[in-house]
């Protein structure tokens, strides 16, 4: 009754210059107060959709597991969702060794007797995949023996490097549509995820940067470094920058030293990124730390030992710790002679500090790009004026590289001249960088969210990789 009335006089109204300024002046008064009605409508109808697709998720999904995998170059970091106790990280790669005829899967790894001079076979080169037989088989060895599942009966979070090409996008969905045959899948970048999961897990965070969601995330990876703005927990493309080094780089130019220097050991990957994971640091000041690696004998603070595997006595690699005070003892130094007849002593010295400088200076190994630093400058650069404030006050270090000693102070102390001196800088660090993409994954499987991005089996063979969506 109330709407015949309302049609009736708003028509009659039309038609007299008194009811057209009174139909004005209605609808002027009570403009904001339809808008709201309207979005408060929309919102109770998108909320109770939401509830019905969630409730029916929740009904028919609730007992089977969601695994999440962190599919990086270097290693596999692989768990079910909800259970932090059950990631595992493992090297992304077959090691097959010249003196065996086996070939050793992520974890067996550790079983190989003798680690020198072993042929890797990687998965992904460069940060991209490019052997689909070797990923398959890493895979179905992590499903079968560590976590024991039956992926028919799962579901999956799986990462994928920033600007994945289509044609590896539609093989990844082959792989785990048609392959393992997942009950839904869902795809995720991995500085969304490390983003994610510093924001749940750190209260140091600003509270303007947690409630916009914004930051950047500088993701130190294997074979890539990364630069990466985030708004609302997504990535501003346009902003991303990247820097053609990584953990792999790193261990490629220690072995070119080492090998110049000392002992040959260009075909021995594994025991030289033993060494650096173990020996190398950032310093603060790049000419003093010169200056000390070229002191004698007890004198130099930065002279070590590695001691290297000889299949025999030594099936790993290990730093010697020598007391300076017996360096000193003439009669000691003649006895640690004849221990290092039997031992194959590694020296490193200014090694240690110069091979991680070449992120922070690219240009000194032939990679014309800019530094960390400068790298973050540009990012930031590229996004809205607005948001400068809140990402130079969240910057977020990830990946396998800023767990080397010193990083996160060089960073800051590079990054301060350049960053504007009326906005705070912040850089932090996850407890854990390594796993940091792999746990946000775990935060993202088990909240409602991950019932809205992740694909069914049913959907993708009838619609195909359209029906795929990301995070």
């Amino acid at each position: 009754s109330h709407e015949c009335k309302f049609n009736k006089w708003f028509t009659h109204g039309l038609y007299s210059s008194t009811g057209r300024k009174t139909i004005k002046h209605y609808f002027e008064t009570h403009f904001l107060l339809f808008v709201f009605i309207t979005f408060r409508y929309d919102m109770v109808k998108e909320n109770k959709n939401e509830g019905k697709s969630q409730s029916s998720f929740s009904s028919s999904d609730k007992d089977h597991k969601i695994i999440v995998i962190d599919n990086g170059g270097g290693n596999l970091k692989v768990g079910i969702a909800g259970l932090p106790e059950s990631i595992r990280v493992l090297p992304n790669y077959i090691a097959k060794p010249k003196t065996d005829k086996k070939s050793y899967f992520g974890d067996q790894v550790n079983e190989i007797k003798d680690v020198s001079a072993i042929n890797l076979k990687r998965p992904i080169e460069k940060g991209y995949v490019t052997n689909w037989d070797i990923l398959r088989d890493i895979w179905a060895h992590v499903f079968k023996h560590l976590l024991k599942v039956d992926t028919k009966q799962c579901s999956l979070l799986v990462t994928e490097p920033l600007f994945n090409l289509p044609v590896l996008q539609s093989a990844m969905e082959e792989l785990v549509f048609s392959e393992f045959k997942f009950l839904r899948v869902c795809f995720a970048n991995t500085p969304e995820l490390s983003f994610r999961h510093a924001l749940l897990s750190d209260p140091g965070i600003p509270w303007d940067a947690a409630q916009a969601k914004c930051g950047l995330v500088l993701d130190t990876g294997f074979s890539f470094t990364h630069a990466v703005p985030i708004f609302d927990g997504r990535v501003i493309l346009e902003g991303v920058r990247r820097i053609n080094l990584g953990g792999k780089a790193l261990t490629n130019y220690l072995k070119e030293l080492v090998s110049f220097r000392a002992w040959n050991m260009m075909d021995e990957y594994l025991i030289i990124d033993d060494v650096k994971e173990k020996l190398c640091y950032v310093t603060q000041d790049l000419a003093a730390s010169l200056v000390s690696a070229r002191l004698p004998g007890a004198n130099n603070p930065v002279r070590r030992c590695y001691v290297l595997p000889d299949g025999l006595t030594h099936t790993r690699g290990f730093v010697k710790e020598i007391d300076p005070a017996e360096v000193q003892n003439q009669l000691k130094r003649k006895k640690l002679e004849s221990e290092n007849e039997e031992e194959q002593l590694l020296t490193l010295t200014n090694e240690r500090f110069t091979v991680p400088e070449a992120l922070f200076h690219p240009s000194d190994i032939g990679v014309m790009q800019a530094g960390l630093a400068e790298t973050i400058i540009q990012a930031i650069a590229i996004c809205p004026e607005e948001m400068h404030e809140i990402m130079y006050s969240n910057v977020i270090c990830t990946g396998g590289c800023s767990t080397i000693p010193g990083f996160v102070d060089r960073l800051y102390q590079d990054l301060r001249p350049l960053a504007p001196c009326e906005y705070e800088l912040q850089v932090r660090i996850s407890k854990n960088p390594v796993e940091c993409a792999w746990r946000g994954g775990s935060d993202l499987a088990t909240s409602k969210q991950y019932s809205k991005v992740a694909t069914s089996h049913e959907t993708y063979k009838k619609i195909g990789s359209r029906a795929i969506q990301t995070s």
